[in-house]
């Protein structure tokens, strides 16, 4: 990977989070996020990768973002689970191959988990809940499309 599509993921990323940050959890939508990565790649002033490159790594930038503020809420909401999630961005950040997405996913399941399990002594944690929703849905994607893509290079 060149520095470029490095920017592209970390410019996404921090897009996400500041706009999670500053936003109420009912406007949290796929649509949104995805606006969020356009507006991140659109503001590289000098792209060296091809779109389909910046695309990739601004999503994974987004998805990262989002596991990344769900933690920090998490941390701040509810400091006694703080152990129980500690490092899930990293294992998103390291999810490659099938194997890392899917325990990705699992972390991602584990934390909405452990929010549901304190939403009613804590009602504060539906913003967490839904960038965890939105993160989950992004990697159950993935893994869809993945499995379709390969599903279609075997009958090939």
């Amino acid at each position: 990977m060149i520095y470029g599509t490095y920017d592209d993921r970390n410019d996404a990323r921090v897009n996400v989070k500041g706009w999670l940050r500053n936003n109420d959890a009912a406007s949290y939508t796929s649509e949104e996020i995805r606006r969020l990565v356009i507006e991140a790649i659109k503001a590289d002033r000098d792209p060296v990768d091809p779109i389909a490159d910046s695309w990739r790594e601004g999503s994974y930038g987004a998805l990262v973002g989002l596991v990344e503020f769900a933690e920090e809420e998490m941390e701040k909401l509810l400091p006694e689970t703080v152990r129980s999630f500690d490092g899930a961005a990293e294992t998103v950040t390291n999810g490659i191959g099938e194997r890392g997405v899917k325990a990705a996913l699992d972390r991602v399941v584990t934390m909405r988990g452990l929010l549901a399990d304190k939403t009613g002594s804590c009602p504060r944690t539906h913003r967490a809940d839904q960038a965890l929703k939105l993160a989950e849905d992004m990697i159950t994607f993935s893994l869809a499309r993945a499995d379709a893509l390969s599903g279609s290079v075997g009958t090939a």
